[in-house]
C-alpha cells in the first residue's frame, strides 16, 4: 500500500519537474535566441554605418579592392548595394557580374 501511494505521488511530481523544466527550457531559449538576434541586427547597423562612410561611390572598382580589403581585415565577406539592389562591390566576386539584390528578403528589410 505504501509502495504504491508513494510510487502515484513520484510519478506525478516527476511529470509537473519535466513540465516546468520543459516549460523553462523553451521558454529561456527563445528569449536567448531573440536578446542574441537584436544584438546581432544592431551590432550590424553599426559596422555598416562605420563602413558607409569609407565608400567612394564614384569608383565601381575601388569599391571591390575595398570590400576585399575588410574581408582580409575582419574575415566576414562584404558586399555593397545601392538603394535599388545593385552590387556596387563584392569582396569574393566581381561586382559587374552580380545580379540585382533588390528581390532578397534581407534586402527588402
Amino acid at each position: 500500500m505504501k509502495r504504491h501511494v508513494f510510487r502515484r505521488i513520484f510519478i506525478v511530481y516527476f511529470i509537473i519537474l519535466f513540465i516546468s523544466v520543459l516549460f523553462f527550457d523553451l521558454y529561456i531559449t527563445s528569449i536567448i535566441r531573440t536578446d542574441y538576434l537584436d544584438r546581432l541586427k544592431e551590432s550590424l547597423s553599426v559596422q555598416a554605418n562605420l563602413l558607409s562612410g569609407n565608400i567612394p561611390f564614384d569608383a565601381p572598382r575601388v569599391i571591390d579592392d575595398l570590400c576585399v580589403e575588410i574581408k582580409k581585415k575582419t574575415g566576414t565577406r562584404v558586399t555593397v548595394i545601392d538603394a535599388n539592389g545593385v552590387v556596387l562591390g563584392d569582396s569574393d566576386k566581381d561586382s559587374s557580374r552580380m545580379g540585382n539584390h533588390a528581390d532578397r528578403p534581407e534586402i527588402q528589410q
